[in-house]
């Protein structure tokens, strides 16, 4: 796969007046293609069942399993703030959006060493306790259907909302065009760069809140007297791992949803992924 020219895309439709500032505000990522290509163990990948090795523990929300959702295979990808080798998973409790702060048990992001013998793992039974703990039930792991992703550079485009553009998104038609070209270079997977939000462009924002305790479920975060410093740190958020629905997987996330996966430069310079925060937005 490779990456359609920004000034192939400016043509196609017709942004010859964004087409400097375009130029100077986008930003490098990695996108990702899935398709039914065939997978080899330890390979990237959305859905099926995570490759990993024979210490490997699942993660759980007290007695309940998440979803396995992908495993990125780090030396698939060329990105100075990824480790140059290993494992990254991502699993889901596939019922949370991420604007509260109780949400933080409900995604995990794991980091795994290079080195060790990856192998596919057999779906682990839990038991969990139904009808308010008085009787209990086993239950293995949702899980997906597995496709191959394979990675290649890019480059992405900020939202509709951000200032730069605002002096020319006030005419409309030029605005409807500048959402579909962005919405045409949106891959299933990217990491890194600008993300596709399909609601308000406050993710970052809302990471910085809700991971420092405030619930932004409705406006009481964002108006809370320790909003204001806190927003100061919303710039330490970048987009470690965005993925669209994709049906033929049966991943479907609300109506059209998407899932982002945030993390702080800080973190990820340290590989903290357990202190990678999930949004999901939907139509």
């Amino acid at each position: 796969m490779k990456e359609v020219p920004l000034t192939e895309l400016i043509e196609r439709f017709q942004l010859q007046q964004l087409a400097a500032v375009l130029e100077e505000v986008q930003q490098p990522c990695v996108k990702g293609f899935v398709g039914e290509a065939p997978l080899k163990i330890g390979g990237s990948k959305i859905g099926g069942r995570p490759d990993v090795t024979d210490d490997f523990r699942w993660p759980q929300r007290e007695d309940k399993p998440l979803a396995f959702i992908a495993q990125i295979n780090l030396a698939e990808i060329n990105h100075n703030l990824l480790p140059p080798a290993g494992m990254l998973y991502f699993f889901y409790d596939l019922e949370v959006w991420g604007f509260d702060p109780d949400d933080a048990p409900s995604v995990r992001v794991i980091y795994e060493e290079p080195g060790g013998v990856y192998n596919p793992i057999r779906l682990p039974t839990f038991e969990t306790k139904v009808l308010f703990g008085l009787k209990t039930k086993h239950v293995t792991p949702v899980t997906f259907g597995e496709c191959r992703i394979t990675f290649y550079d890019g480059y992405s485009l900020p939202s509709a909302e951000d200032k730069r553009l605002e002096e020319f998104l006030k005419d409309d038609r030029l605005s409807d065009q500048y959402c579909d070209a962005k919405e045409a270079g949106t891959p299933t997977v990217q990491m890194f760069g600008y993300s596709n939000p399909i609601q308000q462009d406050m993710m970052q924002l809302e990471c910085q809140l809700v991971t420092n305790g405030l619930y932004c479920g409705d406006t009481s975060g964002y108006e809370n007297p320790r909003a204001l410093e806190l927003a100061k740190g919303k710039d330490d958020w970048v987009l470690l791992f965005q993925l669209d629905e994709h049906p033929p997987s049966e991943m479907v996330w609300g109506d059209a949803g998407m899932l982002y996966f945030w993390i702080r430069k800080q973190d990820l310079a340290e590989r903290r992924f357990e202190r990678t925060w999930m949004i999901l937005q939907c139509h």
